[in-house]
């Protein structure tokens, strides 16, 4: 016989009311704990994540207080990954023109690479020549400059840099783009055969690269809107194999101002980094690494209200995606990614290719895009290499 008290006391105010009371505790505490066990595990993943994007490696407890600008940036970055992310970072030196230039320019490089090794961080170095003078590409081909560049490399060796100190040097970096009006192949392969000479006869143990554009352009192309995207094999066929220890391929993401008339973009990673074209080089230098220069941006014409074009976290995310996508295409060579990660937004270029701003990185959800996208490049095997400074 069932128990009539057991069910009738439901029908009573009182006990209605501890139940609900009971019920709403219980409810409470339940979804306080899903919230609370919910909040860890995404706090848990993130970390994950962000630990995960380093390369298994302590961070540089000192790095902060190094003079170096692009170090102390380097030091948001192992912060952003919680351990240190890179073995190598991008620098800009200037190829020397005078005597007093080889000398100051000289110990100013050494300077900056012995402090890169001070923290076993190879540099990767942008030897580019003078921006200012139009004729420079065939002055150096001319011999003009052979004793400032002798001289230089030796002054270098003096200062008591090893040849792994050295790092690896990216000679006439661009020269398929109008940076340096002439884009003649032939004078850029004579340029690199002989700026590269100089360097071995010095440092013979040391790595010279070449980074090439995805899209090549004319000579004096002032506008850069005649760029095409064709065979690299002008710039590479007569460079003798075995002078070159890997092959960079440059590419970038860009769009038309807001208020264009005539809209174009070149959003997909496949179309600013076709691996058709760098597989072809790779096969005719020989080459088993290749390294790539590219970035994403998240704004560009910023120095115009009118023209200011934004890419959101999803959008740039999605591009680093397209990047790996293409990298992974790559054929028998070891790949290394260099993501050129500058603010310029306040420069002539008004193009804002940062993942955060300040010394925050961890608050920035285009930072964390950037360390899904390093562990992502950890997990394929791949080396991560990056642009940035202070």
């Amino acid at each position: 016989m069932r128990d009539k008290n057991r069910y009738n006391n439901i029908g009573d105010p009182t006990t209605n009311k501890k139940l609900f009371f009971m019920f709403a505790i219980i409810l409470g505490v339940g979804a306080a704990t899903f919230v609370l066990v919910m909040f860890n595990e995404v706090r848990t993943s993130g970390e994950q994540v962000a630990a995960s994007c380093s390369n298994g490696r302590p961070v540089h407890t000192q790095v902060v207080k190094s003079k170096n600008p692009q170090l102390k940036k380097l030091a948001q970055y192992e912060i952003l990954c919680k351990g240190a992310v890179v073995d190598q970072l991008m620098i800009f030196l200037p190829m020397p023109t005078t005597t007093n230039e080889a000398d100051s320019a000289a110990d100013d490089a050494a300077a900056s690479l012995k402090e890169f090794a001070r923290y076993n961080i190879m540099p990767l170095v942008l030897f580019e020549p003078s921006l200012t003078n139009t004729a420079i590409l065939r002055d150096i081909h001319a011999g003009r400059y052979d004793d400032i560049l002798a001289r230089y490399y030796q002054r270098l060796k003096s200062s008591g840099l090893t040849d792994a100190q050295l790092g690896t040097w990216v000679l006439f970096p661009e020269a398929n783009t109008p940076t340096w009006d002439i884009t003649d192949p032939a004078l850029f392969q004579a340029n690199v055969i002989k700026v590269a000479t100089f360097q071995k006869r010095v440092f013979p143990s040391s790595h010279v690269s070449i980074l090439l554009n995805s899209r090549t352009y004319p000579n004096n192309d002032a506008s850069w809107n005649n760029g095409e995207m064709k065979s690299l094999e002008p710039y590479i066929n007569r460079i003798p194999r075995g002078l070159l220890d890997s092959f960079g391929y440059q590419g970038f993401p860009s769009q038309s101002p807001a208020n264009a008339t005539s809209a174009y973009s070149w959003l997909r990673p496949s179309q600013f980094l076709p691996i058709d074209i760098a597989q072809q080089a790779l096969t005719t230098l020989g080459l088993k690494k290749i390294w790539f220069n590219t970035g994403t941006y998240a704004t560009m014409y910023a120095n115009d209200p009118t023209q200011i074009v934004y890419r959101s976290t999803a959008q740039r995310q999605k591009m680093l995606q397209g990047i790996l996508a293409q990298a992974q295409k790559i054929r028998d060579a070891k790949v290394t990614i260099n993501i050129f990660a500058e603010d310029k937004a306040d420069t002539s270029e008004a193009v804002d290719w940062s993942y955060w701003h300040g010394y925050t990185p961890t608050t920035s959800s285009d930072a964390r895009a950037l360390a899904d996208f390093i562990a992502k490049l950890k997990k394929e095997h791949m080396t991560f290499s990056l642009y940035d400074t202070l």
